[in-house]
């Protein structure tokens, strides 16, 4: 089990400005991450940016991953509106709907004195302190060999994933936490551990999980454990171009 004792002995001078960006398609946050990237490895503080939102029904597949993990066709993606895009983080492929937190750090890692082994398990870390909030204890997963693997995983399978990137020692891309999402959807891509399912906090827990009350204890733990004793929340970004874009849920 991984316990909530803190890791980290950072502190900050900096503050990190928080964006709740609601839901919002996958390519309009990648594009804003690209522009806080520039903007903080431009800087010589310690202050960064983290961005928290939820994103309609898309699959991204990670330097680790192939269309072999793909369960379905591009006609049937297609039909279920389902956005397949690859990326440069770390990780395989993964399933994003609404009701998965996906959480987005943009720090200045070297600055503020963070590899990025010591990153991830500080990402790990805070997921583990927030779950103990709700009183649902975590362990990490392995793979068939016994071997540890990024992310987190609660007693009937795997409900936080890991996918970073950095560029100029600033970190992007980041954490996607399973709050409530519609877990039907996971049958258009193999689970990243085959022998591990995926689910959800909500499911680990048999009762409702408000995604306000996670999402504020996680930007409160992942501001403590990078040292910020300041951060303010912000409700959006200026700079945040949105699409229309339709959402498919099942009932």
């Amino acid at each position: 089990m991984i316990t909530a004792t803190p890791i980290s002995t950072l502190q900050n001078s900096g503050t990190l400005s928080v964006h709740l960006l609601g839901t919002v398609d996958y390519l309009a946050a990648m594009a804003l991450q690209r522009q806080m990237v520039v903007e903080i490895a431009d800087r010589q503080d310690h202050s960064g940016k983290l961005l928290i939102c939820e994103h309609p029904p898309t699959l991204t597949v990670g330097c680790e991953g192939s269309r072999r993990q793909f369960l379905v066709d591009d006609d049937e993606l297609q039909a279920n509106l389902i956005d397949v895009h690859w990326v440069n983080r770390g990780g395989g492929c993964l399933l994003h709907a609404p009701g998965q937190l996906a959480v987005y750090p943009i720090l200045p890692l070297k600055r503020i004195g963070l590899g990025m082994s010591r990153y991830h398990r500080l990402l790990e870390q805070v997921v583990s302190q927030v779950c103990a909030e709700f009183k649902t204890p975590t362990h990490a997963p392995k793979d068939q060999k016994g071997n540890r693997q990024p992310g987190l995983c609660v007693r009937n399978g795997q409900f936080a994933f890991v996918g970073t990137a950095v560029q100029s020692w600033v970190s992007h891309h980041g954490l996607f936490v399973n709050i409530c999402p519609d877990l039907h959807l996971q049958r258009f891509i193999a689970n990243p551990q085959p022998h591990t399912p995926v689910t959800s906090l909500a499911a680990s827990r048999h009762r409702k999980t408000s995604m306000h009350a996670v999402r504020e204890s996680l930007v409160r733990h992942l501001a403590h454990q990078l040292g910020y004793e300041r951060y303010h929340l912000h409700t959006g970004h200026p700079q945040l171009i949105r699409t229309r874009k339709k959402v498919l849920l099942h009932a």
